[in-house]
């Protein structure tokens, strides 16, 4: 299976942040004041329980369609001959069809492990990528399956793909829809996206024939469960109605509003640049959290914002509008950030227990957010950022605690600083789009 950049990482630039903390300033500066805070303190912070996964959804998943999902990764599995050393005499190629195999094979542990049906949906997709790619590299290997043959099966997914984004919104009312859709359209966006990397995306020269052709199932079969997901969500949805409407022209109506409103405080960003902390702070930013969070907060805004332009322009209005809602958030907790730094908050820490306070911060403000909320699946959409966050930065302590203590705690302190100030941002962002829907 190719490598896949995990939403943490793809949240927070992962581990990258230290290389600027840790290195990358004049060799010559001033050594920055030292942080008393050992590796094993960071270690036991990050062990504390964190925040409970965000769950809530408008609707269940059923057994059905996982236990068919099952059914699929077990068909593929089956094609595989048990006797690879006879069957495949290259052993670069045995390896590659047994790690995709065991992959596959876990991802099911995972799925029947799941606490809930919604949450067995991402591993049981996974499992039926990673045994495509084993069953295509098998049937390339041992028969006469080809790159061309692989090809040939794009017309048909693109078709399907097309006609089930030709849907509307319906519901009875406009929150509950408005989630359901924005999950049907992602699906839909990024199956649309794996017919897109089969029409273009090059399978690199070197890879030999089987491997190529693994390659290209993965990518079908990445468009066929993502179009799965979106069309058993539409239809949980649709069938739960009894006296639906259409929210096409107010999901419109509102991306419209929304999106005009935001657009100037966006553009009135540093951009992203080294220098990005600077220009938002009125205080030292080098070797403290303050450049971090400057850094990871005008990156996500700037980005979120793009991408809900990208799907207003592909009539995803769901999409729009809760990248919108997310961007409304970002910029509260920005607003939230300066105050604090210039009240001199986010400084270089003395010692761990700054950590453990910013840790704690955080997962009392997410939990707060939670609490008691009207529209618990619209919030945990909300919170979603400041829940990888955190997350992330309990990792950091496990990936880097033991050799950069130092660095991982500013580094810490920032992630946790940022998942504080955007889950304080929910409330307020939430009642705005209630209000514009309601």
């Amino acid at each position: 299976m190719t490598h896949r950049l995990s939403r943490r990482r793809a949240l927070t630039g992962g581990a990258l942040g230290l290389t600027s903390l840790a290195g990358c300033t004049d060799r010559f500066a001033d050594e920055p004041p030292p942080i008393d805070v050992e590796g094993s303190t960071l270690l036991e912070i990050a062990s504390v329980d964190g925040p409970a996964p965000l769950d809530a959804f408008p609707l269940t998943v059923t057994d059905e369609y996982v236990d068919a999902g099952i059914d699929r990764v077990d068909s593929l599995l089956a094609s595989i001959p048990d006797d690879l050393d006879a069957k495949i005499p290259n052993e670069a190629v045995r390896r590659y069809v047994d790690r995709e195999r065991e992959s596959a094979r876990e991802g099911l542990t995972y799925v029947r492990d799941a606490s809930t049906n919604l949450a067995a949906l991402r591993p049981l997709r996974r499992a039926r990528e990673s045994a495509a790619h084993a069953a295509g590299t098998v049937a390339a290997a041992v028969g006469n399956r080809t790159r061309a043959d692989a090809l040939d099966e794009v017309d048909a997914l693109e078709t399907r793909v097309r006609e089930a984004a030709a849907f509307e919104r319906i519901g009875e009312e406009p929150i509950p829809s408005l989630v359901v859709y924005e999950r049907v359209e992602e699906e839909l966006r990024v199956a649309a996206l794996a017919v897109e990397r089969l029409r273009t995306g090059a399978i690199a020269d070197g890879y030999a024939e089987a491997r190529a052709v693994g390659e290209l199932d993965e990518r079908l079969e990445t468009g066929a469960a993502r179009l799965d997901q979106a069309q058993h969500l539409g239809d949980r949805h649709a069938d739960g109605l009894d006296d639906p409407r259409s929210f096409d022209d107010e999901f419109r109506e509102a991306t419209t509003t929304l999106h005009d409103d935001l657009a100037d405080r966006v553009a009135d960003l540093p951009e992203r640049s080294r220098t990005v902390a600077e220009d938002l702070f009125d205080a030292p930013v080098e070797e403290t959290p303050r450049r971090r969070v400057g850094e990871v907060l005008v990156r996500e805004i700037r980005s979120t914002f793009e991408h809900a332009s990208e799907s207003r322009e592909a009539d995803r209005f769901a999409k729009v509008l809760v990248d919108l809602y997310r961007v409304e958030i970002l910029l509260g907790a920005l607003d939230r950030i300066r105050a604090i730094v210039a009240d001199g908050g986010l400084d270089r820490p003395d010692d761990g227990s700054a950590v453990r306070t910013a840790r704690a911060d955080a997962v009392a403000a997410l939990e707060s957010g939670r609490a008691d909320a009207a529209h618990p699946a619209l919030v945990d959409s909300g919170l979603e950022y400041a829940y990888w966050r955190i997350r992330n930065a309990d990792e950091q302590a496990e990936d880097d605690a033991s050799y950069l203590p130092e660095p991982t705690a500013v580094e810490m302190i920032a992630l946790y600083a940022i998942a504080t100030a955007q889950a304080r941002s929910v409330p307020d962002a939430t009642d705005r789009l209630v209000a514009l829907l309601t």
